[in-house]
């Protein structure tokens, strides 16, 4: 009993990992300049939607209208992206990572606008999250009044 506890607690703790993932927001006003900061050697990706993701770099060519800065500050190990002047087109979600495993994720809000679909998605999240780490909690609770 305890061999396939361990393995629902493993399952658990992936699930947590892929679906808990902290976003933090940037919030700037049309026109304002904005960066964002990723380790050297990671690869930036954008996506409208939080997950669905399309990896991106300086003067790409499948976003051009994105019109992001990329600079290498070595001395810090970081990459930072960056605009001069933050536009709709840039409002979205931004990370950074190797091979589509996100290290951060940064969603970009444009001041004074409100994208409900966004949100909702946020409140879906997070909920799913809680409803794993409460489980994760019962499941590693009632194993331990168990083993003694």
């Amino acid at each position: 009993m305890s061999y396939e506890l361990f393995i629902h607690f493993i399952f658990i703790l992936t699930l947590t990992g892929s679906w808990c993932q902290r976003t933090e927001e940037i919030i700037v006003e049309i026109g304002q300049p904005f960066s964002f900061d990723c380790k050297l050697g990671d690869s930036v990706y954008f996506g409208r939607r939080l997950g669905i993701w399309s990896e991106i770099q300086e003067n790409d060519d499948k976003h051009p209208y994105l019109k992001l800065n990329f600079n290498s500050l070595a001395d810090e190990n970081i990459l930072r992206i960056s605009s001069d002047s933050a536009q709709s087109q840039h409002t979205a979600y931004y990370a950074c990572g190797r091979s589509k495993s996100m290290n951060r994720i940064y969603h970009l809000i444009l001041a004074g606008k409100e994208n409900l679909l966004d949100s909702i998605l946020l409140i879906k999240i997070s909920f799913r999250c809680s409803i794993i780490l409460l489980d994760l909690y019962m499941s590693w609770s009632s194993w331990f009044m168990h083993s003694f």
